[in-house]
């Protein structure tokens, strides 16, 4: 599991806003900070298709906010588990100043 204190650079503040620039991956990280579920067990509380989901849970991991998990169940069966990472995250002006030295320093904004 993840706990991100801080945001280090202006890709990874893009990460997370694209993880939770979206209805779905909200409902996704709610439904989350419950239980975890597996991936059919998912797409059916959110009526939605595994692919649309996969699509989803992806940027949600890339923004460090969900990891998964292989079980297998009674019947032999590989089950992929999503749980929701604990984080917490401070986006003010400072932030935002400090991310644009960084960049402007390395060139890369």
């Amino acid at each position: 599991m993840i706990h991100m204190n801080k945001i280090e650079n202006i890709n990874q503040l893009l990460l997370i806003g694209k993880a939770f620039g979206n209805p779905i991956r909200l409902k996704i990280l709610i439904i989350l900070s419950k239980n975890g579920y597996y991936v059919s067990e998912l797409a059916r509380k959110l009526e939605i298709s595994r692919a649309v989901l996969y699509l989803h849970l992806k940027k949600l991991e890339e923004g460090n906010l969900v990891y998964s998990d292989i079980k297998i169940s009674s019947d032999g069966k590989a089950l992929k588990y999503f749980y929701i990472n604990s984080f917490e995250f401070l986006i003010d002006n400072t932030l935002i100043e400090e991310l644009t030295k960084i960049n402007i320093d390395n060139e890369e904004f």
